[in-house]
C-alpha cells in the first residue's frame, strides 16, 4: 500500500503499482513551507526503481485539480519550478 503519508486522492494510483519498488516519498511542500513561504514548489518527489532501469527514478508530483480553467495557471507553475531546477 502506498505510505500514508501521501493524500488519499493520490494513493490510489500508487496502491496499483508494485510498492516494493518505492525508494522514498518526500513531502517537499511542506518541508519548505516555512523557509520559503511564498515559493512554487512540487508537493512531493517520490523515488521508485524500475525493473528495466539501473538507475532509480525520482517523478516530482503536484496535487491540483484537472479544471482546464486552472490549466494556465498550472503550467506557468510548473515552468516557475523546472526553471529553478535547470
Amino acid at each position: 500500500a502506498a505510505p500514508a503519508s501521501i493524500p488519499a486522492v493520490c494513493r490510489k494510483p500508487l496502491n496499483q503499482t508494485n510498492t516494493r519498488k518505492l525508494t522514498g516519498i518526500a513531502d517537499v511542500d511542506t518541508a519548505l513551507q516555512q523557509q520559503e513561504p511564498n515559493a512554487q514548489r512540487w508537493d512531493f518527489a517520490i523515488g521508485y526503481q524500475h525493473t528495466n532501469r539501473k538507475a532509480e527514478c525520482v517523478y516530482w508530483v503536484e496535487i491540483h485539480t484537472a479544471s482546464d480553467k486552472e490549466n494556465w495557471s498550472m503550467n506557468r507553475h510548473v515552468n516557475a519550478i523546472a526553471g529553478r531546477l535547470r
